[in-house]
């Protein structure tokens, strides 16, 4: 078996088959059938994204925007778990 992925003529060949069995009059096969053209389709697309990628290396994907952190106690002002448990809990029940 060769592990070369889904080259062009895979794809095609998968594509007539999915073709086939899209037509078919069993509701639960034609489904079959536009899900793997569906597949298919998604194969394709990320195929372009990552030709894109190889192509356009420097404008790499855009990150995705970071929630800011939440708001922490100065560690130094608490050195012990015991002074920093104190802290919050008194800042909760007063606040």
């Amino acid at each position: 078996m060769s592990d070369g992925g889904l080259d062009v003529e895979k794809l095609s060949l998968l594509g007539k088959w999915a073709e086939g069995l899209r037509r078919d009059q069993r509701a639960e096969v034609a489904a079959s059938g536009k899900a793997i053209l569906m597949l298919i389709e998604e194969i394709e697309r990320l195929h372009v994204v990552i030709w894109d990628g190889r192509l356009n290396p420097a404008r790499g994907p855009e990150p995705e925007p970071r929630e800011p952190e939440p708001a922490r106690e100065h560690l130094d002002d608490f050195p012990t778990l015991f002074h920093r448990l104190r802290h919050r809990f008194s800042a909760g029940a007063s606040g």
